[in-house]
């Protein structure tokens, strides 16, 4: 007699636990941050959104296999990733964000392993456990042939699908019943949320890069109306625009850190260091679009529509240089990358790891070339240095290991660690000083260049170096260590007598607060460039000029005022050279 299997519509309770033990570790990001001290907390009525949200979204994605083994297996990817999620959480207190996730899939293997530093060991046997926990879920559920009824499912979709209904509702309201702003709203909700949320960042990141791909083609028919004012002369002139990296005005010598960080450029005439200057982000990947084009905070994908500095140069009549010791990570990889591409002539010095960068002397000879060859007489090259990018002992040479102890000769640290808290800051202070020769011989190279010249020097972010009671480092955490930055200024003489009322105006607004909202007006004119949508108001070489409202765009992802985080840390903004107790560490060798 032939009998037919029946049909399992209940799991046994081994298999159960097991499903039960997988779901929650899953959802454990969502559940530290509704059960944190943060934004995203149960006891607030936005965390408690939070949570509904995420856990409808959970049960809703369950709802949707009748075997849960496979969802979990299709997710094994996702438990590999959460020790890097939660260790996020337990750094911001909040989940990761798109920025975060692009700089990870984009970023450099070695740097990632230097950021995690200690935590390397405890996070690849995290991330083994783990595995191994859904891989004896997933054989169990499968093997006792665990499956979900369908009345069961229906109630898991329907709930999920109620949740969803909920948070779309509430904001509904939120936006004055305006179904554009509403469907915004809610995509960011669940894009907060994990294992959905971290599916839909995943897929904003691939959907960026896709978009680069084809920038070139959509901004190729861009136009500013650009055009050269009147020459003074014939002489043509020369525009270098050199972008540092994760430098503070906190470190420097011309911003009054008591070191002397910046000793060259001290004695130079005609330069003009600013004061009170702000980035625009405290990622590089964010900030330097904006710095380069009209793109702000506000408007910060403004940059993906038209071009930036290099277009506007180019379509006055200049010849353009894009020379980078940082990464090239394939053509339109990134949007840095991609807008270096405007340029005439592009070149990536910095194939290696990164320990092993060339130091920004790298840059040096095929500057003078550039400036020295035949050719036209107007000149604008971008210079995108490696700056003080960590790990500080990497970039500078031997001889400019002025403070000691440095991290030379150490081995096995990583950035953060109490213990060397002295050592990083000497490094730290050396290549600053580094840079203040790199900037110190482009100068020379305009000098000696037969056309008048200007430089102008701004970094992307600043650094934080265990400076208050936070004990942070690094950046994207949105101090006023990262976003206050130098802002430096130079010209020959020859372009100082040519462009007085220019140069005037540079000198009288070095006081007032400024952004990197300043930087492409301000060198379009230092450039003698008119174009249609100039505002002299944004530019500091304007007689018309007038400080405005600074934003920048937080690590999270939201507009926020750059002098309400000035002002919030202001009273701890103690130099941090003060705090060396090293007498000869402060004097030097």
């Amino acid at each position: 007699m032939h009998t037919t299997p029946r049909l399992r519509t209940k799991c046994d309770r081994q298999a159960r636990l097991w499903g039960v033990l997988l779901f929650l570790a899953l959802s454990s990001p969502n559940l530290l941050l509704a059960f944190g001290d943060g934004q995203k907390s149960i006891f607030s009525l936005p965390g408690l959104s939070f949570f509904l949200l995420s856990a409808g979204l959970a049960l809703l994605l369950l709802g949707l296999f009748r075997r849960p083994w496979v969802m979990f297996l299709l997710c094994l990817p996702l438990f590999a990733i959460l020790p890097l999620e939660i260790y996020f959480i337990q750094v911001y207190q909040s989940p990761s964000t798109v920025n975060i996730v692009a700089s990870a899939l984009t970023g450099d293997l070695h740097e990632a392993l230097q950021y995690i530093g200690p935590l390397l060991v405890p996070a690849f046997l995290t991330i083994i456990a783990l595995m191994v926990l859904c891989f004896l879920g997933v054989r169990t559920l499968r093997r006792r042939d665990c499956v979900l009824s369908f009345r069961l499912r229906r109630s898991l979709i329907v709930i999920g699908s109620l949740t969803l209904g909920v948070i779309f509702a509430k904001n509904l309201i939120k936006t004055d019943w305006n179904l554009d702003e509403t469907l915004i709203q809610t995509g960011i909700n669940i894009e907060r949320t994990y294992p959905v949320g971290l599916i839909l960042r995943i897929w904003r990141v691939y959907e960026e890069q896709r978009r680069l791909r084809d920038i070139s083609e959509r901004i190729a028919g861009f136009r500013f109306d650009a055009r050269l004012k009147a020459p003074a002369d014939g002489s043509g002139l020369n525009v270098v625009l050199v972008i540092g990296e994760s430098l503070r005005q906190s470190s420097w010598s011309l911003g009054g850190y008591a070191r002397e960080t910046a000793p060259r450029l001290a004695r130079e005439a005609g330069l003009v260091a600013y004061s009170d200057a702000t980035a625009a982000a405290s990622l590089t990947r964010t900030s330097v679009p904006l710095m380069i084009s009209r793109a702000t905070a506000v408007d910060p994908d403004r940059h993906l529509e038209e071009k930036t500095l290099l277009g506007l140069f180019s379509e006055a009549g200049y010849r353009t240089w894009w020379l980078s010791n940082q990464f090239k990570l394939g053509i339109n990889n990134t949007t840095i990358t991609a807008h270096a591409a405007e340029a005439d002539e592009v070149a990536f010095f910095n194939g290696s790891e990164l320990e092993k960068t060339p130091f920004d002397e790298v840059l040096l000879a095929p500057l003078a070339q550039t400036l020295s060859r035949p050719g036209p007489t107007y000149r604008f090259v971008i210079l995108h240095t490696m700056g003080n990018h960590w790990d500080y002992n990497y970039r500078y040479p031997e001889t400019f290991d002025h403070w000691q102890p440095s991290l030379r000769g150490m081995t096995d640290y990583a950035i953060g660690e109490p213990g060397i808290e002295t050592n990083m800051i000497n490094a730290y202070d050396n290549a600053t000083r580094f840079t203040d020769h790199i900037l110190a011989e482009i100068i020379a190279l305009l000098k000696s260049a037969q056309r008048p010249g200007v430089l102008i020097f701004m970094p992307d972010h600043g650094e934080n170096l265990f400076d208050d009671a936070r004990r942070l480092t690094a950046h994207a955490h949105d101090t006023a260590w990262e976003l206050r930055v130098p802002l430096v200024f130079w010209a020959t003489e020859s372009y100082r007598t040519q462009y007085p009322h220019i140069w005037q105006q540079v000198t009288a607004h070095r006081d007032a607060p400024v952004s990197a909202d300043n930087l492409f007006y301000s060198v379009a004119e230092l450039g003698q460039i008119t174009f249609s949508g100039e505002a002299p108001a944004l530019s500091v070489a304007s007689s018309t000029f007038a400080p405005a409202p600074r934003r920048f765009l937080s690590i999270k992802g939201s507009v926020l005022s750059a002098d309400n985080v000035l002002r919030q840390d202001r009273p701890a903004t103690t130099p941090a050279s003060s705090r060396l107790v090293d007498p000869q560490t402060l004097g030097g060798r």
